[in-house]
């Protein structure tokens, strides 16, 4: 799928994005946050600040990073 919503890129391109674009970018953002937080929460170590507080930072900072642009466009 050619998605300007899923590209890495320093700025988005905007002129690409379509309404048709942000359900399946929110899919897919939904999907990979999902993977990573079951990753972190089914290590079989203790928690810390490196290895759960931080990775859910990261995770909630690409969420919301994509959802900023996509509110920026409606």
């Amino acid at each position: 799928m050619n998605n300007p919503l899923l590209l890495i890129s320093d700025l988005p391109k905007f002129s690409l994005i379509q309404t048709k674009h942000v359900l399946p970018a929110v899919q897919v953002a939904l999907d990979e946050c999902r993977k990573e937080v079951s990753k972190i929460i089914n290590k079989k170590s203790q928690f810390s600040w490196e290895n759960l507080c931080q990775p859910f930072l990261e995770i909630w900072y690409l969420g919301g990073t994509k959802s900023k642009i996509i509110q920026s466009i409606h």
